[in-house]
C-alpha cells in the first residue's frame, strides 16, 4: 500500500476494479460539483476506457459536449489573438529597423520622427547594443580560449 491506501499494482478482478472505478468516479464528481459552486466555473468530467463504448460524462454527456466546444473555441479565438499580436510586433520590429536604415543613410532626420518611431528607435537601438555587447564577450571568450591553448604548447614544434 502506498500513500492514502493506493495500491502500486493493478487488480485483474473485473468486479473489483469496476467498484473501484465508481468509488473513484463518485468522489472526482463531488470535488468538481465543488469547485464549481465554490469557484463559480464550469466543471466537465468524460471518463472512457480504451477498447470499450462505455463513456461516463459528468454532469451530463450534452454539458460535458458543450464545454469542450466552448473551450476549444475559446483556445482557438485566444491563439488567434495571439498570433495577431506577434505579426503586429514583428511588423513594428521591421518598421524600426527600416527607420534606422533610413537614418543611418541620412534620408531623414531626428527631427522628422514622432514619439512612437522615436521610443521604437530607442527601444531597437538597446536590444542592438546587447547584441554588440554579447558578440563582444564571445569574440573576448574566443580569443582567450585560443592564447590559452597556445600557451600549453610551451616551446614544442607543431608537427
Amino acid at each position: 500500500m502506498t500513500k492514502r491506501g493506493l495500491r502500486s499494482t493493478r487488480n485483474p478482478n473485473p468486479k473489483m476494479k469496476k467498484a473501484i472505478l465508481d468509488k473513484r468516479l463518485e468522489s472526482l464528481c463531488k470535488k468538481a460539483k465543488g469547485m464549481s459552486i465554490l469557484f463559480h466555473i464550469e466543471t466537465g468530467l468524460i471518463v472512457f476506457t480504451p477498447g470499450e463504448n462505455n463513456v461516463f460524462a459528468w454532469s451530463s454527456l450534452i454539458q460535458a459536449k458543450d464545454r469542450v466546444k466552448d473551450y476549444l473555441s475559446c483556445s482557438k479565438n485566444r491563439r488567434l489573438i495571439k498570433f495577431v499580436n506577434k505579426a503586429e510586433q514583428m511588423a513594428e520590429e521591421k518598421e524600426m529597423e527600416f527607420l534606422f536604415n533610413q537614418l543611418v543613410k541620412a534620408r531623414i532626420r531626428v527631427d522628422e520622427l514622432d514619439l512612437r518611431e522615436t521610443k521604437g528607435l530607442l527601444k531597437l537601438f538597446a536590444v542592438k547594443r546587447a547584441q554588440n555587447e554579447e558578440r563582444k564577450k564571445q569574440l573576448k571568450e574566443t580569443a582567450e580560449n585560443r592564447v590559452g591553448s597556445n600557451d600549453n604548447n610551451d616551446g614544442e614544434e607543431n608537427v
